[in-house]
């Protein structure tokens, strides 16, 4: 049962990104309402974005069910809805202004120049604002102004109208842009439930399902819930990273795990003509449209370039000496392929010689006064090649160059790790690219794990044999370098360990002195890491050595071996400052030397000098208002500095800041899944097998792991487990339209 209070916002107890706790003391006595010892009440929720610190408001407020004493939740504000934000005088403009800027000289010198500037705000946005004339005001100050007027009063009447569909600040910045005018949005909801929570604000189906189906009875069993239901199906198949479903399976999954029969007949007609679902009708495959547009553009783009080559009029032949290295003719073949089509394939295996023919064609390259580009997915993966080829300013990931130029007009791009990149980030790549004749080389292993994202493009174009390709097969030191010998027979799926090569001594195996396997039970495998990590570190910096893990969690997952190594290698100091976050009964704490991963990609990313600006700003800027830039999935880097707000963790040559809103985009990395270990490549390596690990083990899991190290590997776990998981192969399992769109004209 809902009531209305007057009551002061006294205190903010708690803010983490949108979410807010809020301490109000009532101004008048209430029999119903509930109050703490200290005469107060709370209300949570992301709801209540517009309730200013210190001023006085009629709330309409609910009782919260979580069993806290007078803790309620807002369900509307009612002195905000009697402000006429069209017809405000001088005073009142004045005082609403007051609470975005806190300043009346700064709220006179706006109402001087617009004394309509908060409807202005309201109806035209901030681009109806021009800041050269307001004395004191720049564009982040109006970006910081323009926010907290939507925030606190017209997304707060979106907030109130569709609270039932659990709305939040953001949404309502995404349905303004999309929609512009609340009268749309209205329309919008009203006709599209469905594509408004899903497509528009991002809802999974069966949340945005669960909040329609009680308001909208007249939905059920309507075309636009079944389209939805077909469009959850096909994502969900995305996260496995196939874009392609059979209608078979789509009709099993309708009728034995989602239970709505009544569907069924419906399916057909609705995929033929949905606009968001692609349907083969003589396959009776299925797509989500965008997925279907993009595999199709890569096609295209692919077929493009192969019709509109053109020669280039150098001696490749004269490159197959670089320095002191000799190439084979099959390396040296890259060179000829180059200069004779505008998109090559230059695939091999690990160890053999990729690396050396990306050298001459950079060679060949600045010979010949061609502009170029190296590109690779993942931060780790462009400092590699980095490092291979010592051209650093002309390397980058791919995320980074497109963000940051937009457009590349180079003569040439290389991409590294092609195995890794997924659909989108290759498209966006493709549509990023304005020099027509541009000359494209997709260098990759494709026996390594797929990539993390959507599809399977190098292996779809190798198998298409559309493009000219070079595959290097023969594996340079195999009969001399361990790690070389290791790599390519778990390649191959082929046991190695009784091989002659092999030595003997109780439990350890090693080959060519570069390469170990240390067998143990379970319940020493932990200890045994440790111990051999504790080796490492006589010979080589704490930077030069990682341990992998197929698993995050459990009792040889990254998560217990980080927490050990910082024990020990970077240890606390007294009155030391920290910083920590909690996964589940985990505890991952932060200090100054502490290495670090970035795990998700943060497109408007604090610098340590943009975070000084808003800290300055006393609570005017926030990080709308700023310069960002960009920090991606995998980037590895170490703490530098910590207080009580933030911490300062370093990437490259940039100083990246953390909150504790979020500060679980980190993890220490001493220790990493092998699939963040994709693309990298560190001087010693210590692998785990587990038998607890097995059901994510296969043959191209442990071929990444075990091509991760420049001098030294050591696998330390169970011989049987290893063994079993050569004969799993994770590539071919991706169901993907690339390859026969390729092949077909």
């Amino acid at each position: 049962m809902s009531m209305i209070v007057k009551a002061r916002a006294e205190k903010e107890i708690y803010k983490n990104e949108d979410f807010r706790i809020i301490s109000f003391s009532p101004l008048q006595t209430y029999d119903e309402l509930e109050l703490t010892e200290y005469f107060n009440f709370s209300c949570k929720g992301k709801d209540i974005p517009y309730i200013t610190i210190g001023k006085s408001y009629d709330i309409e407020i609910e009782k919260n069910d979580d069993g806290r004493k007078a803790s309620y939740r807002v369900l509307s504000c009612p002195s905000l809805d009697s402000i006429d934000l069209k017809n405000l005088s001088r005073n009142e403009a004045i005082e609403i202004l007051m609470d975005c800027t806190s300043s009346s000289r700064i709220a006179n010198n706006i109402l001087d120049v617009y004394p309509n500037f908060i409807e202005l705000i309201m109806t035209e946005g901030k681009e109806s604002i021009d800041t050269k004339l307001i004395k004191g005001v720049g564009e982040g100050y109006l970006n910081a102004y323009s926010r907290e007027l939507l925030t606190k009063y017209k997304y707060y009447h979106i907030l109130k109208k569709y609270g039932m569909y659990k709305i939040d600040v953001p949404d309502c910045k995404k349905l303004i842009e999309v929609y512009r005018t609340e009268d749309k949005i209205e329309k919008a909801i009203k006709e599209t439930p469905y594509f408004v929570l899903i497509e528009v604000l991002k809802r999974n189906f069966e949340f945005a399902d669960k909040m329609i189906f009680e308001y909208r009875k007249d939905l059920v069993k309507s075309f636009q819930r079944c389209e939805s239901l077909i469009a959850f199906v096909l994502k969900k198949n995305e996260l496995e990273g196939s874009s392609k479903l059979s209608g078979t399976e789509l009709y099993n999954y309708v009728v034995n795990k989602y239970n709505v029969p009544y569907f069924i007949p419906m399916l057909k007609d609705v995929a033929e003509k949905s606009e968001i679902i692609y349907y083969d009708e003589k396959t009776t495959d299925l797509a989500i449209m965008s997925t279907y547009v993009a595999e199709c553009q890569i096609a295209n783009f692919v077929k493009e370039k192969l019709k509109n080559s053109h020669k280039l009029d150098i001696d490749w032949s004269k490159y197959k000496k670089v320095g002191n290295f000799e190439m084979t003719d099959m390396q040296l073949k890259e060179l000829e392929l180059f200069c004779n089509s505008n998109i090559t394939i230059l695939s091999g295996v690990s160890g053999s010689g990729k690396t050396s023919s990306v050298k001459a064609l950079v060679k060949l390259m600045e010979d010949n006064h061609l502009s170029y580009c190296l590109l690779a997915p993942t931060g780790s993966a462009s400092l590699k090649i980095a490092n291979q080829t010592n051209r650093k300013n002309n390397v980058s990931t791919i995320h980074r160059k497109v963000l940051r130029e937009k457009e590349i007009f180079s003569d040439v791009i290389i991409v590294d790790e092609m195995s890794m990149v997924g659909i989108d980030v290759f498209v966006m790549l493709i549509n990023a690219i304005s020099n027509e004749n541009c000359r494209i080389v997709l260098v990759g292993d494709p026996s390594q794990i797929p990539s993390i994202s959507l599809g399977s493009i190098f292996s779809d174009m190798i198998r298409s044999k559309l493009i000219p390709q070079v595959m290097l097969t023969k594996v340079f030191r195999y009969n001399t370098n361990g790690g070389s010998f290791v790599g390519e027979n778990i390649r191959q799926g082929k046991p190695f360990l009784d091989n002659k090569v092999v030595k003997r001594e109780t439990n350890i195996y090693t080959i060519y002195n570069n390469y170990k396997f240390i067998q143990c039970e379970d319940n020493n495998l932990f200890d045994n890491v440790l111990k051999e990590y504790n080796k490492l570190t006589k010979k080589y910096r704490l930077e030069d050595i990682i341990i992998l893990s197929p698993f995050n969690i459990g009792e040889c997952g990254t998560r217990a071996l980080n927490q050990a190594i910082e024990c020990k290698y970077n240890p606390s100091i007294k009155n030391e400052a920290t910083m920590s976050y909690k996964i589940k009964d985990d505890e991952v704490v932060f200090k100054i030397g502490s290495r670090v991963v970035n795990i998700k990609n943060n497109y408007k990313a604090l610098t340590l000098d943009t975070w000084d600006m808003i800290d300055k700003s006393n609570g005017v800027l926030g990080e709308e208002d700023v310069p960002l830039t960009e920090l991606f999935n995998g980037e590895i880097g170490t703490v530098k500095n910590i207080n009580e707000k933030r911490i300062v963790c370093q990437f490259d040559e940039r100083l990246i800041v953390f909150t504790k809103a979020n500060i679980k985009n980190l993890l220490l990395a001493r220790a990493i899944s092998i699939h963040r270990a994709q693309g990298g490549e560190w001087k010693a390596v210590i692998n785990i097998i587990s038998p607890t690990h097995e059901r994510m083990l296969s043959k191209n899991l442990l071929y990444v792991s075990d091509t991760r190290g420049k001098e030294y590997h050591c696998d330390i776990g169970d011989r049987n487990t290893l063994e079993r998981a050569l004969l799993v192969d994770s590539v071919e399992n991706r169901r993907t339209w690339l390859e026969e769109l390729l092949i077909n004209e």
